[in-house]
């Protein structure tokens, strides 16, 4: 029987390569949460996609192994960074800890994020996120965006070390940003201001890399005007190593209300996150469109997720794509002069498509919606605490199970032994 990984996390610090963990068998799980279906909890997918997610990952198991770059892609589900954490322990502990990731300033943009790092900024930044088209400003590889006129504007990250998601620090640096003959540059310093020095070798147009001659765990990146054309600084995302070549970096791309067609409509989410080298992809959209209703065109839809796949699937690094269906959200329904919240029925029509895409498309797909317990599942979640008031979101303990079921399918195929 498969062992899985991190229902709670319990974050330690040994060194840049340590990775926090705890292990349950299924028992433990299917005595806490009898609602969960394992029978369910799978992979599904042709020979063709299984084949292919275990040759891509076959040259990783030697060692050393060349860094393996996963990103996980969502909406509001994933942007508070829960979901993700089993992932992120899954191929930390499998292939080593290469570092953090893609990060971004969210609460700068004034906005939820993960819990493993806090930013902050004493300048006013514009903040923009891709669902939104009434902001001139581009989006890229986050989904989000901020944006400031200020030649002297910044902002700073600092890793938490008690954070519940895996312990790391930060050795290179990557800006993504507008073009670099308007864009600002940046001056880099870390803990103890400790200076970053300039990466030449990996200056392109829409992103500057750095490397600091230690390891922080903080940053503060401040706007520099070093050509009169630079009028303004556009930040779209941030890359961070901790210079670990040989491990794994799983990243969180989330944007609250975000659909398939808010990324392909992202100006430089192909180019930027084109560039991280993606090997593993996995995408967990779908629950915005169910709130379309009558709106949503099953056709449309289809369409949508198809464009998408293409645009990962046609990345040099050729990536797997994995879909995931949405969970079992629910609606509200008036009756009689009280709120009652019902299941979404337009979540299994949402379900259904990304079935059949993935199936057209040979890939694989993990069936959150089932996995959890099926249409009429919420409730049981509601009723235990882990689900918001309008049984949409859930708690940081809820998104953990289901996202320990999202990476127990994965290891299931690429660590059996685990």
């Amino acid at each position: 029987m498969l062992r899985v990984f991190i229902i709670f996390l319990l974050a330690f610090i040994n060194s840049q390569t340590s990775c926090a963990q705890l292990v349950v068998n299924d028992s433990d799980l299917l005595k806490n949460c009898p609602i969960i279906r394992l029978d369910k909890s799978h992979l599904i997918g042709d020979s063709i996609a299984l084949q292919g997610l275990r040759n891509k990952m076959s040259m990783y198991n030697a060692t050393p192994h060349p860094t393996l770059n996963v990103i996980h892609i969502g909406d509001s589900h994933v942007q508070a960074g829960s979901f993700s954490e089993s992932l992120q322990n899954l191929f930390c502990t499998q292939y080593g800890n290469g570092g953090i990731g893609l990060i971004f300033p969210y609460r700068v943009a004034k906005t939820n994020g993960p819990s493993g790092y806090v930013s902050s900024s004493n300048h006013s930044w514009v903040a923009r996120r891709n669902v939104i088209v009434k902001l001139n400003l581009p989006t890229g590889i986050s989904g989000h965006t901020i944006h400031s006129k200020d030649p002297s504007a910044s902002f700073s990250i600092s890793l938490k070390q008690d954070s519940v998601i895996t312990i790391s620090s930060i050795k290179t640096l990557t800006i993504f940003h507008a073009d670099r003959d308007t864009n600002y540059s940046y001056l880099v310093t870390g803990d103890d201001s400790v200076k970053a020095s300039i990466d030449s070798s990996s200056l392109t147009n829409h992103s500057s890399s750095f490397i600091f001659p230690k390891n922080v765990f903080s940053i503060t990146i401040k706007s520099n005007a070093t050509a009169p054309t630079q009028k303004s600084s556009t930040i779209t995302g941030l890359y961070v190593t901790n210079g670990n070549a040989n491990a794994a970096i799983t990243s969180v791309i989330g944007v609250n209300g975000a659909r398939y067609s808010d990324y392909l409509h992202s100006e430089w989410f192909d180019e930027q996150l084109s560039s991280l080298n993606p090997q593993l992809i996995i995408v967990s959209l779908g629950t915005n469109e169910s709130f379309e209703y009558t709106k949503l065109d099953v056709n449309i839809f289809a369409q949508q997720i198809d464009s998408l796949v293409t645009l990962l699937k046609g990345m040099p690094s050729k990536p797997i794509v994995i879909l995931t269906t949405p969970p079992a959200v629910c609606m509200a329904k008036r009756r009689s002069k009280h709120i009652v919240y019902v299941p979404n029925p337009y979540v299994a029509k949402v379900r259904q498509t990304i079935l059949q895409q993935a199936a057209k498309n040979h890939l694989l797909v993990f069936d959150l919606y089932e996995a959890m317990g099926g249409e009429h599942s919420m409730k049981w979640w509601a009723e235990h605490r882990m689900t918001d008031k309008r049984r949409i979101h859930f708690t940081n303990q809820g998104y953990r199970i289901l996202g320990l079921l999202l990476a127990r399918s994965i290891a299931e195929q690429i660590a059996p032994s685990l």
